[in-house]
């Protein structure tokens, strides 16, 4: 190789060189705007001692209070939130470090969302945190822009791959103090719905399933004798056989299920439960649940009351073994109990108005014709 092409190569290194080390600097003040700071966004923050959070924007607020040791969603008639959330969301607040402090003044606040909610734009998200009943916040936090980390480097939103950006922080107003910390914070929502627990009934071993539609004619009844006996439509023509894949899928119908919000006040919500598909399931261990399902421009609303018929104790053989008997009888409590158990979590249910989804209720609101198809003769089918 020539001495001016190695000449030549060797400038090119040496630009890509310097190029990366801007980049590399670029990059780098990026969380540098102003002043690097340590320590924490709220230095005294009394975990154990937080009674209520409020959480507000331009559009919605949220307020969680802790009532008798229980976490409550104050606009939900004190319906019980998750404390999964709570303990999260507090625990970040606890942690939560400075990443750097932002010098600007009040003219830039729009810029950074940092305007309050009363505001019309660039507004903010208020988080307040308050102690054992006290009408004044221990700490107040408003949440305005994310900052983003730009495109370009390894993205694991992106597969791995460079390109777009993602949040990676987010900027702060406390008290008169601008700050930017490397948590976009997303747990801090304002939607009241969103702090719920949706944990709700649990239905299995189904033995029988009793749909009644405002049409008679749409009605249908379904049920098994054992959970591994074939499912039996009512009334089944000579012509007609239930599809599988229809009983299975109403077989697991509120296995796992859940809702997206609680009604208020029923009266006030169009919810078409005043002429109700009604579903009754019974389940193989002796619970009855009685559902009550309207729907409403495609928003499902249901209600909901749980029973339990408590199975005969069997009686023991007349030839079983004194240990063997008591043996017996120790599972039989233990199963009743567990069965007591469930009925007191589940009746909770009972005395509320839910909004849920179209997957939780579709298995349960289908006509009598969507079950069915026609039968194959075999006979045509050889020839």
């Amino acid at each position: 190789m020539k001495k001016k092409s190695l000449l030549i190569l060797f400038i090119v290194c040496v630009v890509f060189c310097v190029l990366g080390l801007i980049s590399l600097k670029k990059k780098s003040s990026q969380w540098n705007d102003n002043t690097q700071i340590s320590g924490k966004v709220i230095e005294e923050f009394p975990l154990n001692d937080i009674t209520k959070i409020i959480l507000r924007n331009s559009e919605k607020s949220a307020k969680i209070t802790k009532k008798d040791g229980i976490w409550c969603v104050s606009e939900r008639n004190d319906y019980l939130a998750d404390f999964e959330k709570i303990r999260t969301i507090l625990k970040k607040f606890y942690e939560l470090k400075i990443t750097e402090k932002i010098v600007v003044g009040p003219s830039q606040y729009a810029r950074l969302e940092l305007l309050t909610p009363d505001k019309q734009h660039n507004t903010g998200t208020i988080a307040e945190f308050y102690k054992n009943g006290s009408a004044i916040p221990v700490a107040s936090v408003l949440l305005g822009k994310e900052h983003k980390k730009k495109g370009g480097d390894t993205n694991p939103m992106f597969g791995g791959m460079g390109g777009g950006s993602w949040p990676d922080g987010r900027y702060l107003k406390v008290d008169e103090q601008i700050l930017l910390v490397a948590d976009p914070l997303r747990e801090v929502v304002t939607d009241s719905s969103d702090w719920l627990n949706k944990d709700f009934v649990e239905i299995k071993k189904i033995k029988s399933v009793v749909v009644l539609h405002q049409k008679e004619e749409e009605s249908w009844t379904l049920s098994r004798y054992d959970e591994k006996a074939d499912w039996k439509l009512d009334n089944l023509s000579e012509k007609k056989k239930l599809k599988d894949s229809e009983a299975k899928t109403i077989g697991r119908a509120f296995s796992s299920a859940s809702f997206n919000d609680v009604i208020l006040d029923a009266k006030t919500v169009k919810t078409a439960l005043n002429k109700p598909t009604k579903v009754t399931i019974e389940t193989l261990d002796g619970f009855v649940y009685n559902i009550a399902i309207g729907n409403v421009d495609n928003k499902y609303y249901l209600t909901i009351d749980t029973a339990l018929e408590l199975p005969e104790k069997p009686k023991p053989d007349e030839n079983a073994k004194e240990e063997d008997v008591k043996k017996d009888d120790k599972q039989w409590e233990e199963k009743i109990a567990a069965l007591k158990e469930k009925l007191d979590k589940e009746k909770k249910f009972n005395q509320w108005t839910y909004e849920v989804s179209n997957w939780t209720v579709k298995p349960l609101i289908k006509k009598r014709s969507e079950l069915l198809e026609d039968k194959v003769d075999k006979k045509k089918k050889e020839k």
